[in-house]
């Protein structure tokens, strides 16, 4: 079941690969980067 949510939510938290729950992005350039992050890491 936790692989098939993270599949839907598109990925994993950035430091610690639980279920993302906040989406950061940053424009570089021409590019976008979208860092994804669980409550507990968000909040450190």
């Amino acid at each position: 079941m936790y692989d098939a949510i993270k599949q839907c939510v598109g990925g994993a938290c950035m430091t610690c690969g639980e279920i993302p729950t906040k989406m950061i992005s940053y424009d570089v350039g021409d590019a976008k980067l979208i860092e994804k992050y669980c409550d507990r890491c968000f909040n450190k």
